[in-house]
């Protein structure tokens, strides 16, 4: 039993210690090297927090780990770098406030807290609850020792997050939690008109299009921003690794005629992960189920029938015929992924640092039109995805960054310095001002459509029948709570947050949505009972009171990071 909840826990520990490596520094490697010479990442510090290094260990320990969870090489690397600035402001605040738990006090709550793995396993119950006793000859067996250890490292990360949130929550008052039970109990049932604003027609002339940008200019202005130059060297498989998938390929294909079995061999070697699990076997296709092709090939074969290497542009397959019923095939594959190499990486990587140490000498235009590439700009804090937010801070003009690996090309910025606020000219944005014009234009049309209904209806009309004489949607909905409306209904913030201001009976003003706008009425407004508060409001603060908590913690952490000094030496 007790090796099924070791496996429970191993999720934690490639996490664990990524986060344990961060705070050890390399001191017997870097005395062997001058620190006039190498780089931050050559001595194998891949950041720093406030001084604080995180190494590149950690790094790429927590690379690898978000990679065996499926995110992409760059994704990862992000994720993993992120993850250690948090780690580490986090054990810098801990030692800080004193709140790293003792050796004594671990201890004494791996004694009282038993592991909820353990604590719910019925095996440990005796006469129907837990047994103290059982779960401590567990803890004096020495061969429990190791999954001991794991839990003791959870309590370490976990209590000083807790001591820190019930800190950070006792220095704010608690939300008015009685109004948010009441909202998540209270059942409505109304009827309401829906105008879509962008069916509305408009007519204008340009000279409204550029008096309306006039008296708009503070909208379009850009607020002041870094301009940032780059290039990428692009990450594409080179004819050799093709060359070489193309010969795995052929050494697949004579084991296969030396007798080696097709499913052995699919397993062992194709990169497809659903059908390498089942022996290669894709199943029964028909024509229009696969690619063009490989439907060609699929549909000439003869029963048992091996044919391959076979290209696409994703890689290689490997196909054999099992049977043929009607206009089915039924077929087992091989698939070998057509993949960058690491030598061609390291090419691509050497071609950056090559471009690098050009900019030196003929500077960053120069270099790039040397190597044929081409100069991009951004004035975002991302390119193609990649946040470059940390690159920015505190960058001085002419700054040139490290080669930076991403999925798809390894890039190099360079810093121009800061932009300040400029206004565009009308000609170069005129399609952003027609669109915010329409927009304000459709929703003050909407709204005197809307308010002529709530005249009529207010001088005794019926609701449906007024909204049907300006030609709208009219809607009812019956015994829903605004929390969770269900999918019919509308799914725009102010319209329940003007329902929940209304009674039974009540008519709203128009509702200006972002797509649609709204006239209520509310028929009727249910809310919960002094017995339902009783039996359910206690439950109700708890969960309420934990997202309160973690909410807080969140937004304390964000505060803490962008005060923080954050180098990032990835770049």
């Amino acid at each position: 039993m007790i090796q099924k909840l070791r496996k429970q826990i191993t999720v934690f520990l490639w996490f664990a210690v990524g986060i344990f490596v961060a705070f050890i520094f390399f001191q017997w490697g870097m005395r062997f090297a001058s620190s006039r010479v190498l780089t931050k990442r050559q001595k194998g510090i891949i950041g720093e927090v406030n001084g604080k290094p995180i190494s590149s260990t950690s790094y790429n320990n927590l690379v690898a780990g978000y990679m065996e969870m499926g995110l992409m090489e760059d994704e990862a690397g992000d994720s993993a770098f992120y993850t250690l600035v948090e780690a580490t402001i986090l054990r810098d605040f801990y030692q800080t406030a004193k709140l790293i738990p003792s050796d004594k006090e671990i201890i004494e709550v791996i004694k009282t807290n038993p592991p909820s793995e353990i604590l719910q396993d019925t095996l440990f119950y005796t006469n129907g609850n837990f047994d103290y006793l059982r779960y401590a000859e567990i803890l004096q067996n020495p061969q429990n020792i190791g999954y001991f250890r794991q839990y003791e490292a959870l309590i370490r990360d976990a209590l000083p997050r807790q001591r820190l949130s019930t800190y950070l929550l006792s220095t704010v008052q608690p939300t008015a939690v009685i109004n948010e039970y009441l909202k998540e109990n209270t059942v409505f049932t109304a009827e309401y008109g829906e105008v879509y604003i962008e069916n509305i027609p408009v007519k204008f002339t340009e000279e409204e299009l550029q008096e309306y940008y006039e008296k708009a200019k503070d909208y379009f202005k850009r607020p002041p921003s870094h301009l940032v130059k780059f290039v990428k060297f692009d990450l594409s498989p080179s004819p050799e690794d093709e060359r070489l998938l193309v010969e795995e390929a052929k050494d697949i294909l004579s084991q296969i005629q030396a007798g080696v079995s097709f499913d052995t061999l699919a397993y062992r070697f194709s990169d497809d992960v659903k059908t390498k699990k089942e022996f290669g076997y894709l199943g029964f296709v028909k024509r229009g189920d696969i690619g063009k092709e490989l439907e060609d090939v699929v549909f000439s074969m003869s029963k048992g029938e091996v044919r391959g290497p076979i290209k696409t542009d994703e890689g290689i397959y490997i196909l054999k015929c099992k049977s043929k019923t009607g206009n089915s095939v039924e077929i087992l594959q091989i698939f070998l992924r057509l993949t960058l190499s690491y030598e061609t990486r390291s090419m691509v990587m050497e071609k950056a640092v090559s471009f690098i140490e050009l900019t030196k000498e003929n500077g960053f235009e120069k270099a790039a039109e040397g190597m044929n590439l081409e100069v991009k700009t951004t004035r975002s804090s991302r390119i193609d995805g990649m946040d470059i937010s940390n690159f920015i801070a505190g960058a001085k003009k002419g700054k040139i960054s490290q080669p930076v690996p991403r999925r798809d090309g390894i890039y190099v910025l360079m810093y121009e310095g800061k932009l300040p606020e400029v206004l565009p000219a009308y000609s170069d944005i005129k399609e952003e001002v027609k669109e915010r014009f329409l927009d304000e234009r459709r929703k003050e049309m909407a709204q005197e459509r809307l308010l002529e209904v709530k005249t009529d209806v207010e001088s005794g009309k019926n609701f449906a029948r007024a909204l049907k004489s300006f030609g709208i949607t009219y809607r009812i909905a019956k015994n829903f709570v605004i929390t969770e409306p269900g999918d019919n209904l509308p799914t725009e913030p102010a319209f329940y947050g003007a329902l929940w201001a209304m009674r039974d009976d009540d008519l709203s003003e128009p509702v200006i949505g972002k797509k649609y706008c709204y006239i209520i009425k509310c028929i009727k407004r249910e809310e919960p009972g002094k017995e339902q508060i009783q039996k359910g409001f206690a439950d109700f603060q708890l969960n309420l009171w934990r997202e309160e908590r973690d909410k807080i913690f969140d937004e304390w952490l964000k505060s803490q990071i962008a005060s923080a000094k954050i180098e990032d030496y990835r770049y």
